[in-house]
């Protein structure tokens, strides 16, 4: 009897994570290209913002902090980029963002080249 209460109780709490995870995924703050503290955490925000063939260019950031970074994830590989400081209005409206096609160096943000430089921070 004692099993059967130690396995309920582990069904509801796996049903119960697994509701407040995608209900956080589907609230719109969030992509499938979030990492999982960032799902968790209301205060961080990930935005996809622009794709071209198989790269996609991401904004992740945590409100809380004002720390923000870019990445760009290519078949399968990511790699994270300084956020822009010219960038005073953050988020999915605030600013244009695009990748260029044949340029792996640089992108554009409100239609001016910004070359990327490799993120330092804690991400």
């Amino acid at each position: 009897m004692i099993i059967v209460k130690y396995l309920f109780a582990a069904v509801i709490s796996s049903v119960l994570f697994f509701a407040i995870f995608f209900w956080l995924y589907l609230s719109g703050t969030n992509t499938r290209y979030c990492p999982l503290s960032h799902i968790l955490d209301d205060l961080s925000v990930c935005f996809i913002l622009d794709s071209v063939d198989d790269r996609v260019l991401i904004q992740h950031g945590e409100l809380d902090t004002n720390d923000f970074y870019l990445e760009i994830i290519e078949s399968g590989e990511s790699s994270k980029f300084q956020f822009p400081s010219s960038v005073v209005n953050v988020g999915r409206s605030g600013y244009s963002a695009q990748l260029i096609a044949n340029d792996r160096a640089a992108i554009l943000i409100n239609d001016e080249i910004f070359v990327l430089k490799k993120y330092t921070g804690s991400y």
